[in-house]
């Protein structure tokens, strides 16, 4: 008799125990399914094109439209400020807790973004030191304090695992990296960025609102980049009132790597921008005169 009781009790808190788990994913589908509802506001952009910001009263939405493809939706982020609202993430889903306290960044870009950012302190690694010039960032990867994990043809996947950061940033191109794929898929978040896809100097520029938004920088990024508008127009102002331009350097280079020495001797004070063609892509450096 005793046996049966017995039997009976397990099967009893069983049926709660069951009872219980459905009743916590019930609840916890229902606040999922409200980070789809109508944003209080959304971030103001001027210039670029391919990404946007929304604010809810739970989580913020960033999307990465689509740049080759009639801008749809690429990738979409989502920082949630309660951990129970958390998915697991998906090649184009990505669920962070709260704004990012320790990054990996593969960009140079976006390493100078988080410099005007004053969030030097939240990388954790970097590609390689040689390819930086911040002499913050090179003392501290001296020191060992941040990481070199390796750029895309050497990347380190198992260095990245255990340095237990929150996302890692990088350059998006038109589909995902196989290997940046599997770091999604163990659960670190990769943030694509695609402001060399915008097609005016201040739409890239503007890509430093993006990278604000995962740090809960929005206020400073606000300030850089209107700055950065008003300079912008007042130079173009100013070059408009230019008879000709010089011309650097006009040609073709073998393929492969080459060294370009440009004599600025006869040029004036200024910022210019340098177009560079290869292959039908267009990138625009900038080259500052003092």
């Amino acid at each position: 008799m005793k046996i049966k009781l017995q039997i009976l009790s397990i099967l009893v808190v069983s049926l709660i125990g069951v009872s219980s788990c459905e009743h916590s994913t019930q609840n916890n589908n229902n606040k999922i399914q409200t980070l789809d509802s109508i944003p209080n506001s959304s971030m103001e952009i001027k210039y670029a094109q391919n990404f946007s910001v929304e604010y809810f009263d739970t989580h913020k939405k960033i999307t990465v439209l689509n740049p080759w493809k009639s801008q749809e939706v690429f990738w979409e982020y989502f920082l949630v400020k309660d951990s129970s609202f958390l998915k697991e993430n998906t090649p184009n889903q990505f669920y962070i807790y709260n704004n990012l306290n320790s990054t990996a960044v593969l960009s140079s870009p976006i390493l100078s973004m988080l410099e005007e950012l004053s969030s030097i302190h939240k990388i954790a690694a970097v590609a390689d030191k040689n390819y930086i010039y911040n002499s913050e960032i090179i003392t501290k990867i001296e020191k060992g304090e941040i990481s070199e994990i390796g750029g895309y043809d050497r990347f380190n996947s198992e260095k990245c695992f255990l340095l237990k950061i929150d996302a890692l940033f990088t350059t998006g191109w038109d589909k995902a990296d196989e290997t940046f794929t599997k770091i999604s898929q163990v659960g670190i978040p990769v943030i694509y960025s695609l402001d060399w896809q915008e097609n005016t100097p201040l739409g890239r520029a503007e890509w430093i609102k993006f990278i604000s938004a995962f740090l809960g920088q929005e206020e400073l990024a606000n300030q850089y980049f209107s700055d950065v508008d008003n300079k912008y127009l007042n130079l173009k102002k100013l070059a408009k009132k230019t008879k000709s331009a010089p011309s650097v350097f006009n040609g073709n280079l073998q393929q492969g790597s080459n060294k370009l020495e440009i004599k600025t001797t006869d040029l004036n004070k200024g910022l210019y921008f340098i177009n560079i063609s290869v292959n039908g892509v267009l990138s625009t450096k900038k080259l500052l005169i003092e």
